[in-house]
């Protein structure tokens, strides 16, 4: 019967290069690599099930795979603490199935882009410290349906061409301090809508609340 899940935890980096026989693979995790650099290319080549991929605690990983062709089963993305990853590669958008994006804990990410990405329903962006902008052209977001932004400290403002992410219902903001306001159409998201910004005095939250239960959440903390 073939291997569906693996998930490596402290290993050598040499382990990944045996993998090539694997293709039938829907759940891959590479956990604890200390002294990766870059990902092998071969390792993600022929495998057309991987639904799901986690990449995590690589404090040297400089590179993802340079293209993410092949994959085109690939619902959910997860990037955890990998402090000197700057970009993703050019071959993100070749992940046009992916409905699941998280990316936390890189602090040298400096550019972020996920064009082509129509399918995406779920994008987290946190603990992104050097991450300035969020991308200016998200207009292909319209499956998109939660959003959060947390700590992000160089963030000053969501683009305008969010507002074309009709599906969104959940959007949070969270220690952005440079981001003073959120755009108009934020109140189109839903009729619905909680905002919560932290009081300077006490760590207590202010709240205004609809009648009705939230759909969405913003979440502005620390704004003044």
């Amino acid at each position: 019967m073939p291997l569906k899940h693996l998930e490596l935890h402290n290993c050598n980096s040499a382990i990944l290069t045996c993998m090539e026989e694997l293709s039938q693979l829907t759940a891959l995790v590479i956990d604890r690599f200390p002294e990766l650099i870059s990902i092998p290319e071969n390792l993600l080549r022929d495998k057309p099930h991987l639904e799901c991929l986690k990449v995590s605690s690589c404090p040297k990983l400089q590179s993802l795979f340079p293209e993410f062709s092949g994959l085109n089963s690939l619902r959910s993305l997860t990037i955890r603490w990998c402090e000197e990853l700057q970009m993703l590669p050019q071959g993100f958008q070749n992940l046009t199935g992916l409905e699941s994006l998280e990316i936390s804990d890189c602090h040298s990410l400096i550019t972020l882009s996920e064009k082509h990405l129509t399918s995406l329903e779920y994008l987290a962006i946190m603990f992104c410290p050097s991450l300035a902008a969020f991308p200016d052209n998200p207009e292909h977001l319209s499956a998109l349906k939660s959003l959060a932004i947390i700590s992000c400290p160089l963030i000053e403002f969501l683009p305008d061409g969010i507002k074309h992410a009709i599906a969104l219902r959940s959007l949070e903001i969270r220690s952005c301090p440079r981001m003073t306001e959120l755009p108009e159409w934020t109140a189109l998201i839903s009729k619905d809508v909680v905002r919560r910004t932290e009081a300077k005095t006490g760590g207590k939250f202010l709240m205004s609340l609809t009648d009705t239960p939230p759909q969405t959440w913003i979440d502005t903390l620390g704004t003044p």
